[in-house]
Order: C-alpha cells, then structure tokens, then sequence
C-alpha cells in the first residue's frame, strides 16, 4: 500500500468539466435556493471545480470541502475561485460540522478508502439535514477485474483502495441497511484515458508545470482528446442517489 502523504502530494486530482452522469441528472432537476452543499473527501476540488465552471454551484449558499490531507486542502485553497469553506479533517468522524446541516452530501469515490465504509455512513447521516440528499460513488470489481496496483496484497484500481466492492448489490445493501433510501443507482464500465496516462508520466516529469489541476482546463485540444478511453475489464464505477 502507498504511504498516504506521499499519494496526495504526487497524484494531483486534475481539473475537467466532467460530472458524474446521475449527480448532473440529479441538480439539473432542483432549482431551489440558498442550499448547502458538502464535498466529503474533495480533494483537490475536482468535482466543485466542475460543478462551479457549470454553473451549478450558483444556487449554493454554503459549500464545503473536507479532506484528511493538508496537502490537498492548501492546493484548493489557493486554486477556488468561488466562496469555499475547507476542513481538514478524517471524513468519518467531522467535529468541525454540526448535525442535520446540508441538504446535499457529494462522496465520490471516497468509501473504499475509509477504514469503516459503515462508519462512515453514519457520519453523512448525521450531517444531512432531514430529507437531505446524498450522492455516493465507489467501485465494483468482478471476480475477474484487474489492473495494475496493489494494495494489501490484492490488485486493486488504485494504491489506496482498502476494499472493492464486488457487485452492485453488495455496495447498494450496504447503503440500504445504513438506514438510508435509495432513490437510484446506476453502473458503467471503468475507462482508463491514454491521453492522461501519457500527460501524468511524461509531460509533467519532463516540464514540471505549475499550475497542475487546471491543465486540461487551459489545453482544451488534449482535453478533447480525452474522449479516447479503453475500458478495464472487470471494473464499474457505481453511483447512487440517497435520501435521508
């Protein structure tokens, strides 16, 4: 397994206008105001970024970032261009923030890394406000999946994995029997995309750029080219809508 400080300061989450396929399904019906939204385990602000560049981040009255690495929380405080509150802090357990406050959750691919995935939904419980709205995303491994990391000794999407779920059903019940409803879910297939391998190990090595995260955001060219992606056999992205 990586050492955990050493990943959040090599593997910069990068910047993209992509959105996950239910979450944007999910805002693109509410138009209320004045809402508060969470991003449990935001890392370096991908998916705020994104939702921010798009436009849906303008009916949020407060958001907020929470991540267990420093490293992580100090580069999207220096790159947010929209109003943020950031708290370090271990995602299960936030003394920081109070009970029943945000009307919607964003936890994406955050629950395997955790130690206690139950603990965890326990946490998001206690933070959504009553009929508060949680969108959850995580991995599924068939029997037969595989790519090229470790992690306590099993082959795992990413170094930092300390679980894959092995079907749909394992991850849904999971949820279910936390006590929360499932309003929707939804798999596809993994996609690994060569044009950002290739940018990762050999342009930033070589050029050693500054402004990292933004990348594709500025090279609107490669960006574009990010559309060629090669599936991994035996991996599905699942994402889930949840009320409280």
């Amino acid at each position: 397994m990586i050492d955990f400080k050493e990943y959040s300061e090599k593997f910069i989450n990068l910047y993209t206008d992509e959105i996950p396929e239910v979450l944007l399904g999910l805002l693109e019906k509410d138009n209320r105001l004045d809402l508060s939204v969470l991003d449990l385990g935001c890392g370096d602000g991908a998916l705020l970024m994104s939702l921010y560049n798009k436009g849906y981040l303008k009916n949020m009255r407060r958001i907020v970032g929470v991540d267990l690495s420093t490293k992580r929380i100090e580069r999207l405080k220096s790159k947010a261009i929209f109003k943020v509150e950031l708290v370090c802090s271990d995602a299960c357990n936030v003394k920081q923030l109070e009970d029943s406050t945000f009307d919607y959750v964003f936890s994406e691919s955050l629950i395997e890394h955790v130690p206690d995935d139950k603990a965890l939904l326990v946490e998001i419980q206690r933070l959504l406000k009553k009929d508060g709205v949680l969108h959850i995303s995580s991995i599924v491994k068939r029997k037969y999946g595989w790519y090229v990391y470790r992690c306590n000794n099993k082959w795992v999407r990413d170094p930092t994995h300390i679980r894959e779920y092995s079907s749909e059903q394992e991850f849904v019940s999971l949820i279910r029997n936390s006590g929360l409803k499932i309003i929707e879910f939804k798999t596809k297939s993994c996609k690994f995309h060569p044009v950002e391998f290739l940018i990762r190990r050999i342009y930033f090595l070589i050029f050693k750029p500054k402004n990292i995260n933004s990348f594709f955001l500025r090279h609107r060219i490669l960006d574009k080219l990010r559309i060629i992606k090669i599936p991994i056999i035996g991996y599905y992205n699942i994402e889930v809508v949840v009320k409280k």
